[in-house]
């Protein structure tokens, strides 16, 4: 009887190992860092990079099947800083709509980039 109830609790410890993360980030915190180091044109097209490929495969790859709180965020501010307010504002609006807790910190962003001051 204890053989059997250590297999079945060594079977559920593996099990609960092989369950897939809550939300999928990527190379996210790598590609951040190498950004905030080195912000060039190759590093923010890492950026942009990863947070498509977590935009991307957020769904299969997470259990929540979400895009991760702040990724469109983060996207919109990689846009607005190259320029292109009106995808940025799109991407504000993303995040906004799948976490409605953010919508003062996005309509601040989203503000900010009509007013073309984000820098």
């Amino acid at each position: 009887m204890t053989r059997s109830l250590a297999l079945a609790l060594a079977a559920l410890t593996l099990a609960g190992c092989a369950t897939k993360p809550v939300y999928y980030y990527g190379d996210y915190t790598k590609t951040q860092l190498e950004y905030v180091r080195e912000p060039n044109e190759q590093t923010m097209k890492q950026r942009f990079e990863a947070l498509d490929d977590i935009i991307a495969n957020s769904k299969d790859k997470s259990s929540s099947g979400r895009v991760p709180p702040g990724i469109y965020a983060d996207y919109g501010y990689l846009l607005t800083v190259t320029g292109k307010n009106a995808e940025a504002v799109a991407k504000y609006k993303q995040e906004r709509e799948l976490y409605p807790e953010s919508a003062v910190f996005v309509d601040y962003m989203i503000n900010k980039t009509n007013s073309k001051t984000v820098k």
